[in-house]
């Protein structure tokens, strides 16, 4: 990991990228909702399932599951945080502390590694940032639509932080679970039985946020990362009130995500949400049959970035890292030889836009945004020079 040059730094964090607080440092030019975001992590329990120990004994009756929770909070409340803040969440309930602890373990040990080599004095630079979030806020006057966010395989439950809350300051209740296998500390592998796990975690905040006065139950979306795409896909066609899937460079435009539907026999003949695809650019092949089969559906589809360097969008541009990275005034080695790290915080920023503005047009009604989706085109504040979009409508 090298340091980038010190020019290279103040343009990232300040011109052309202008609007850059100390409020939000993370989240640099993005435009923020109307609302404030507050944030909130409950331990809820799966009666239907176990969690097994490490050493093989039963460990926990019934399932916990962590759910963190980005929410429109009202103005002012609750207690302001930093980047720390969200790799120190104590459970309340002493039932859940070893849960907690394995949690937090993953968590900080996932963090450090962003940092190529790993690194506890970086991850200090991050952490004492301020973030959007207030803690325990409360929720203003909703409902809201409700997002899942599916987790990358085994990744840490911080994974895009700074577009839950961009999306949660814009009118969203954003919610994501760990990925967490059979037993405490245990993780996933690729597989059908892992992704069955992980729809059964995602039901799980489902069932518990809708619940809520300020959440609409009517108006589900599922976002994706990686191996988190393919289980938001999977979950959708095993629940078909879900109303929109994003897939983020996911699994289901991989030979391995494809070989697994094939072996287990699925053909995602159930799903009825529309499917915003937005993956990078690649020299290699990749394995589209997942996503030609469902022509029944809406398909937008977005590729991002070019194939060659400087502006080749790597597989990590599609969470926090680039912002981390930037903030932290390193360069990561694994993108570097793709793209500069102020092209990484773009194509991370674009990322976090088109998110929100498909969920806009089809969670909020908000027509023109797929509209100009259907005609090939983006929207003002993404740069089309570094996406190609296409529109492939379902047989009706």
């Amino acid at each position: 990991m090298r340091l980038l040059p010190a020019s290279i730094i103040a343009a990232i964090l300040s011109a052309p990228l202008s609007a850059q607080t100390s409020a939000r440092p993370m989240w640099f030019d993005l435009e923020p909702g109307r609302h404030a975001v507050g944030f909130e992590a409950r331990f809820v329990v799966d009666a239907t399932r176990q969690l097994g120990a490490a050493d093989g004994t039963a460990g926990y009756e019934a399932r916990p599951v962590r759910i963190l929770v980005w929410y429109p909070a009202r103005a002012g409340a609750g207690t302001p945080m930093r980047y720390g803040d969200y790799l120190r969440i104590e459970p309340r309930d002493a039932r859940f502390l070893d849960y907690a602890a394995s949690l937090t373990a993953r968590d900080r040990d996932t963090a450090r590694r962003q940092f190529s080599p790993a690194s506890d004095s970086l991850l200090g630079i991050v952490k004492a940032l301020t973030v959007a979030a207030r803690r325990d806020a409360p929720p203003a006057a909703g409902p809201f639509p409700l997002v899942l966010h599916s987790l990358g395989l085994n990744d840490y439950q911080l994974e895009s932080t700074v577009l839950w809350e961009y999306l949660a300051s814009h009118g969203y209740v954003v919610a994501v679970v760990p990925q967490v296998g059979a037993a405490l500390g245990e993780g996933l592998r690729f597989g059908n039985v892992e992704l069955h796990t992980q729809a059964l975690d995602l039901g799980v905040a489902i069932a518990e946020l809708v619940r809520e006065p300020w959440v609409d139950g009517g108006r589900v979306g599922l976002v994706g990362h990686s191996f988190g795409a393919l289980a938001a896909l999977y979950f959708a066609n095993e629940n078909t009130d879900v109303d929109v899937v994003v897939s983020l460079d996911g699994s289901i435009g991989t030979d391995a995500g494809a070989e697994l539907a094939r072996r287990v026999g699925w053909t995602f003949a159930s799903v009825t949400a529309p499917l915003f695809d937005l993956y990078r650019a690649r020299t290699d092949a990749q394995d589209r049959s997942i996503v030609d089969s469902l022509r029944h559906i809406d398909r937008y589809v977005v590729i991002l970035g070019d194939t060659a360097a400087p502006r080749r969008a790597t597989h990590f541009d599609f969470q926090n890292w680039p912002v981390i990275g930037a903030v932290a005034g390193v360069e990561d080695p694994r993108g570097a030889r793709w793209r500069p790290g102020e092209q990484g915080v773009r194509f991370y920023l674009t990322v976090c836009r088109l998110t929100r503005s498909f969920l806009a047009g089809t969670l909020k009604g908000e027509t023109a945004v797929l509209d100009r989706l259907r005609a090939g085109r983006t929207f003002s504040d993404v740069d089309e020079a570094t996406i190609a979009v296409e529109f492939l409508r379902g047989a009706r």
